[in-house]
């Protein structure tokens, strides 16, 4: 009676049932379980992604819910694909006869990576089926890939405090001492005399920019954060360039009397204004031997001069000696010589600046240094004809400045501000407001001017002046002797003058406070692999449920029961019984080529003769 009823079920397939369900509703639970935990671990990456971990504050931690999406997305894939496997061996045979062993390899393929693994091998990669095993197998780095996704980085967000972030510039310069008075009642009209007391502050600026090195030089700010940013902005500057003129040089040999009354062999360099001599077989280390000599340059001499004609407010030339002369190593005659070109003169310079872990870099976008064509002209009614009444070697008072700022005389008329001209379309390409100016007052000018006729009121520099006093202080030529890179040290003198007036004379620009926090980053790339997983392996799912459905099969997928009811018929248990017995089982199964048919007590293993 048991019997009877057992062969009564196993005539009709449909009665069998799997312990994973009797249809794919479960698979395809998983499926979607899978896709929506992978959609919700992109979703929870793409809203951390930049951002600071100290806004994560769920309870569980960020990894741990990406570990968590992560092992519900894989495990979920795993279980459909391990039924879709099972199943595949009851397709495969129901398609086409093949080895019996097969049956035994989609089998162990359903049950994790080895045993797929060994399936890809049996269907050498040539049939679709080996797609499922293949998936099995990528599932091992699946995780892996998941956790590779979320790295940390820092970086710098605004801060949420109220410090002061502040950074020197000036717009307009009015500041001096200066004394003014009638140069010469009667003879010149209007013409002032202007004395302007030394400023410290700017003669110490002066001094700190005479190093090759500008790393110190910075303008005042205020950062508590050490990290901030500032809007591009303009600040009235002093600014600086060098040229070489050694090719101008003109070499002129000549005889000098001594004062024994000797007639010594000399050789001069010389160039504009200024020339540099000394003794054809001269060494530096001889007395009254001249190592380098500088003179300002004559208003209507200078290339640079002609470059800033109307900003200028000092420029030189100097002539230098090779420091081999110095050492004695060679004879003057023997000597390189060098020429210089440089020049001081007011601009406007727009920078980008930030500050990050507590260094400033202050970029300079570009600059301006024309003057207006109103601006610095005498204000008084004076004609160049009232002017023409002078000494035989007095120069002609300009009423309008074309040449120069600053006149080292002190002389002057009284005039308007000078206001440095921004043309109309940098300043629409810049968003400079048209009511914003930059200038200087005159007196300003005269006090700047100051310093250089401090500094550079010695011409040379040679072993007599160096002998002389070792208490007495280098003048500004020995340093551009010394110096390695005269622009350099030029740019420095200008860069520390603009620093100060800065911030003595000037006003502050207001910036952003920022702070350096550690952020989420998502590498994104990491999540081809997971991706592609997840596709190919829905992919195997479907089109394994629908191959299934086409071959009027039941979703018997790894059901034990299901497949002793359905494997082989007696024959080929009788065949396999037999080679057990002898010790050539696998060897057996991998000889016998079987189909899965109908037959009278339902669908089996059938041997193929």
């Amino acid at each position: 009676m048991v019997f009877g009823s057992l062969s009564s079920s196993l005539q009709t397939p449909k009665h069998a049932s799997s312990r994973r369900g009797g249809t794919w509703a479960w698979e395809i639970s998983a499926l979607l379980l899978s896709s929506a935990s992978l959609v919700a671990l992109i979703t929870l990456l793409a809203r951390a992604d930049d951002k600071p971990i100290s806004q994560w504050t769920f309870f569980i931690s960020f990894n741990g819910l990406v570990s968590t999406l992560a092992a519900i997305s894989r495990t979920s894939l795993g279980f459909a694909l391990s039924s879709c496997i099972g199943q595949a061996k009851w397709n495969w045979f129901r398609s086409k006869e093949g080895s019996l062993i097969g049956f035994d390899r989609f089998d162990d393929a359903s049950r994790g990576p080895w045993g797929a693994l060994w399936l890809i091998v049996w269907l050498r990669a040539r049939h679709w089926m080996v797609i499922g095993s293949f998936v099995t197998v990528l599932l091992l780095a699946y995780e892996p890939f998941l956790q590779t996704v979320v790295s940390l980085t820092g970086r710098t967000f605004e801060s949420a405090g109220n410090s002061k972030v502040v950074i020197a510039r000036s717009e307009f310069l009015n500041q001096s001492s200066c004394q003014t008075w009638l140069h010469a009642p009667g003879r010149y009209n209007d013409l002032y005399q202007f004395s302007c007391g030394l400023d410290l502050g700017l003669q110490s600026a002066y001094s700190n920019g005479l190093s090759n090195s500008s790393s110190g030089l910075t303008p005042f700010t205020v950062c508590d954060t050490g990290n901030c940013t500032w809007p591009p902005f303009l600040s009235m500057d002093v600014c600086s360039s060098c040229s070489d003129i050694t090719s101008n040089l003109e070499r002129v040999d000549s005889n000098v009397t001594e004062i024994d009354w000797e007639s010594v062999e000399s050789i001069t360099y010389k160039t504009g204004s200024v020339d540099l001599s000394n003794g054809v077989n001269d060494t530096g280390i001889l007395s009254r031997s001249n190592w380098t000599t500088q003179t300002s340059i004559q208003w209507n001499y200078g290339s640079l001069l002609k470059q800033y004609p109307n900003t200028l407010l000092y420029s030189f030339q100097i002539i230098q000696a090779a420091k081999t002369f110095e050492e004695g190593v060679t004879t003057w005659q023997e000597t390189e010589v060098t020429a210089s070109e440089c020049a001081f003169f007011f601009c406007v310079n727009l920078y980008q600046v930030e500050m990050r872990n507590g260094l400033l870099k202050e970029q300079l976008v570009t600059s301006w240094s024309g003057r207006t064509n109103e601006s610095y002209i005498a204000m008084t009614n004076t004609t160049p004809e009232t002017t023409a009444i002078q000494a035989e070697d007095e120069p002609i008072w300009d009423l309008y400045h074309i040449d120069y700022l600053y006149d080292y005389l002190g002389v002057d008329f009284l005039r308007r501000d000078a206001e440095i001209a921004i043309p109309h379309n940098d300043r629409i390409k810049y968003g400079i407001s048209f009511d914003t100016k930059f200038g200087l007052s005159q007196n300003t000018i005269h006090t700047i001017g100051q310093v250089f006729n401090k500094e550079f009121g010695h011409h040379s520099y040679s072993s007599t002046r160096r002998t002389a006093d070792d208490s007495d202080p280098m003048p500004l030529v020995g340093y551009l002797y010394q110096s390695s890179n005269i622009s350099a040290t030029v740019s420095n003198i200008a860069k520390a003058m603009s620093i100060y007036t800065r911030e003595a004379w000037g006003t502050t620009h207001a910036g952003v406070s920022k702070e350096w926090v550690l952020c989420f980053k998502v590498q994104w790339a990491y999540l081809a692999a997971p991706i592609f997983t997840i596709l190919l392996g829905i992919s195997f799912c479907v089109a394994c449920m629908l191959q299934t459905r086409r071959l009027g099969l039941g979703p018997w997928k790894t059901d034990l029961i299901a497949t002793l009811a359905h494997s082989t018929d007696r024959e080929i248990r009788d065949d396999l019984r037999n080679a057990n017995a002898a010790g050539f089982l696998s060897t057996a199964a991998k000889n016998i080529v079987v189909r899965f048919e109908d037959g009278k007590d339902g669908p089996e293993l059938r041997k193929i003769v």
